[in-house]
């Protein structure tokens, strides 16, 4: 991503085609396979390449003190909380808290080509996890707040999904009572609330506010 922000807009647009993996179909089932691009020789499909982490910073660096997110709060007992204003991200804060979300996701072991699930209402936080994902090349899937555990158990294996990302308690019981037979689920992480102290200490569960408090390493950054 550095590097990419310091590349020029020319530039920029060529590297993307050099860096483009040979492909030879234009769909896949496989996080580790490309696809071909549908790229034509006028109109929109003639414009150059262009990732989604990309065009986010491109947004965010373009408008960075514009509102990029409004929002209220979600209340488990009331929902959401009509008697206090918004509260509004701009698109610099939106750029930072993206990274610091793909810091977070590194440090407790994402991996490139792998997916997060997300088990959570809509909050800005879907959205930090969903595009720092992205920027360190993995995937995100969503699963359904309603589902059962054995529907929450077969999305993760499905997806193939390496990290879980829960709303709250009863979303974070229905990962628990299946993660014994996810072996490729390295950590789930808790969004609202906090969580008895066995958990923390069987490893592998964390809460979304120790990670975006923690001060991760230069290295981690650079990688």
């Amino acid at each position: 991503w550095k590097l990419l922000c310091e590349m020029s807009e020319a530039t920029k647009d060529n590297a993307t085609f050099h860096q483009l993996k040979p492909a030879t179909s234009f769909v896949s089932t496989s996080l580790a396979e490309p696809v071909r691009l549908r790229i034509g020789k006028q109109g929109l499909t003639a414009a150059a390449p262009q990732t989604i982490p990309q065009l986010f910073r491109d947004c965010c660096q373009r408008f960075p003190h514009l509102p990029a997110l409004a929002y209220e709060r979600h209340n488990n007992n009331k929902g959401a909380n009509s008697h206090h204003p918004l509260t509004t991200t701009t698109y610099a804060e939106y750029e930072r808290n993206v990274e610091k979300a793909a810091l977070a996701l590194l440090h407790i072991g994402l991996a490139e080509n792998s997916s997060v699930c997300v088990l959570a209402h809509n909050c800005p936080e879907w959205y930090y996890v969903q595009f720092g994902a992205l920027l360190v090349g993995a995937v995100v899937s969503g699963i359904y707040l309603t589902s059962s555990p054995k529907a929450v158990k077969h999305a993760l294996e499905a997806s193939a999904a390496t990290i879980c990302v829960v709303g709250d308690a009863t979303q974070l019981a229905k990962v628990y009572a299946v993660r014994k037979q996810l072996p490729l689920l390295r950590a789930v992480i808790l969004l609202e609330e906090s969580f008895e102290e066995n958990l923390k200490a069987g490893g592998g569960y964390y809460l979304w506010s120790d990670l975006m408090a923690f001060r991760f390493d230069t290295q981690l950054r650079l990688e």
